[in-house]
């Protein structure tokens, strides 16, 4: 990974510019629950983070920004490969170097390119987002708001926040009541975006 450009930040974290003000992340993990002694499974998860995006979504649900580690969206790299699914490597001490290399050469081969093109296009970006794990979150969705938004789609961006909204009529728990709080944040900003 270092070797094609990208930085290590945190441990299994690493970054690396794909447009101006957008940020690749790659994640990796290793789940060592199930497997053999010495031996493991690993992944590897696909980030953008649209820092513009970030920097504002942070700022309208109170919550702290955390740079790189807050992503506008996320996949896992088995979605990207061709057979578009959930994708682990089996590793032990001795395949390591091998698994390391081959996830390496695929962050190359299907995520760059990947993470240029949601760069570019807005209309892509938002299914990314919608697709994103954390789309049920207050954050995911108002993700969308921002993007649509800032992209000159204000029209767009209320739409989102009114189903939102809708979704959660009548419900009285915590997920539904953050909500609430947010949309209302961004139903005060909206308004000011200049289009």
């Amino acid at each position: 990974m270092l070797q094609a450009g990208w930085q290590a930040r945190a441990a299994g974290w690493f970054t690396m510019p794909v447009a101006p003000g957008a940020l690749g992340v790659i994640t990796l993990s290793t789940a060592t629950s199930h497997s053999a002694a010495g031996t493991g499974r690993s992944t590897a998860h696909v980030g953008l983070r649209i820092n513009t995006v970030e920097t504002l979504v942070c700022e309208l649900t109170g919550k702290k920004d955390e740079g790189y580690r807050d992503r506008t969206a996320t996949t896992s790299l088995g979605y990207l490969m061709p057979d578009k699914r959930w994708r682990e490597w089996d590793v032990s001490g001795a395949t390591a170097t091998v698994v390391a290399q081959t996830m390496s050469e695929a962050v190359e081969r299907f995520a760059v390119g990947h993470l240029t093109w949601l760069a570019k296009d807005v209309d892509a970006l938002a299914d990314a987002v919608r697709a994103s794990a954390a789309w049920g979150q207050a954050t995911g969705w108002a993700r969308l708001v921002v993007l649509l938004a800032t992209a000159g789609r204000v029209e767009q961006a209320s739409t989102v926040l009114k189903e939102r909204l809708r979704e959660v009529t009548g419900r009285t728990d915590g997920a539904a009541d953050d909500v609430r709080q947010v949309a209302e944040r961004l139903s005060v900003w909206l308004p000011s975006v200049s289009v």
